[in-house]
């Protein structure tokens, strides 16, 4: 059977993706940065971002972050209307509520660290496609959603051509020095310490490797004519950020979930026949008495 409709596994969408923002919440509660976890920090950086001086101006940093209850609050709101949404899939008030939650926690979480963050946009970004109320806008929506991620990796690998970091010949070993020599000092007899200081020793392999990064970011433009390379493309995502993690230090490991628009529709139905045998089992088994 031919599938052509990814609205077909709307709600099966919806729920996977509130489970994996679940689990990233609970991730960020064992780092102790929700809400309720931030101590109500008396400094604050609103940079020059609109959005943030918004907040400032209807003092919300001062009745969600700087309140006891306001924070216990906006930590309980987090996992109760991502509770809903998994609920109730279809219904789009409660979407829009979880995505504007989920907006106000990164906005007051970057007031209150200091420093503008973006690991967790792409979680927000997903949550938009979630919004329509018809089946024939969400899959408008989420072919739109997967166009505009295969840009936001090909504008990536714009900028270090227009800017001209793919052309500087040491770039790899000038971006991993700069971001990992602190880890190579304080943990001398690690194990990773030691790949360190041979790639180090052999920079050739970190400038050619930061050029394979770019080059993967800038193969994104395939998704504008094609989905038969889709399958390539989340591997070229997962490559990206694992390597910037080990590499440079910096780990998006939250953007993992932009690689949901460029599952296939046949591993979509896949994955819906799992769901369903997994709970046929289930009550199966529920239903025989001992």
């Amino acid at each position: 059977m031919i599938i052509n409709n990814i609205s077909l596994f709307r709600r099966l969408i919806t729920r996977i993706i509130v489970v994996i923002i679940l689990f990233d919440l609970c991730w960020r509660g064992y780092s102790y940065i929700l809400p309720n976890q931030l101590q109500a920090p008396v400094i604050h950086n609103y940079s020059y971002d609109p959005l943030y001086w918004m907040f400032q101006y209807f003092d919300i940093n001062e009745i969600l972050i700087s309140s006891y209850w306001g924070a216990n609050i906006l930590t309980i709101l987090l996992f109760i209307t991502a509770l809903i949404v998994f609920a109730k899939p279809d219904k789009t008030l409660y979407k829009v509520l979880f995505t504007l939650v989920l907006i106000s926690y990164t906005v007051l979480l970057n007031i209150n660290i200091s420093h503008s963050v973006h690991v967790f946009s792409g979680i927000i970004l997903i949550t938009f496609a979630l919004w329509p109320s018809t089946n024939e806008n969400f899959k408008i929506t989420w072919e739109f959603l997967r166009y505009y991620i295969c840009w936001l990796y090909f504008s990536a690998f714009l900028w270090k051509i227009i800017h001209l970091g793919f052309f500087q010949a040491e770039y790899g070993y000038e971006a991993f020095t700069d971001n990992l020599s602190w880890y190579i000092y304080q943990n001398p007899e690690d194990l990773l310490t030691k790949l360190y200081l041979y790639l180090v020793k052999h920079k050739l392999i970190l400038n050619i490797g930061a050029k394979v990064i770019i080059l993967l970011e800038g193969a994104f433009i395939i998704g504008f004519f094609t989905k038969k390379m889709d399958h390539y493309l989340v591997l070229s995502l997962l490559i990206i950020h694992i390597s910037t993690f080990i590499f440079v230090d910096v780990m998006f490991f939250e953007l993992f979930i932009l690689v949901i628009p460029f599952i296939t529709l046949n591993t979509w139905a896949k994955i819906d026949k799992l769901k369903d045998a997994i709970f046929y089992s289930f009550k199966k088994s529920k239903s025989i008495k001992i």
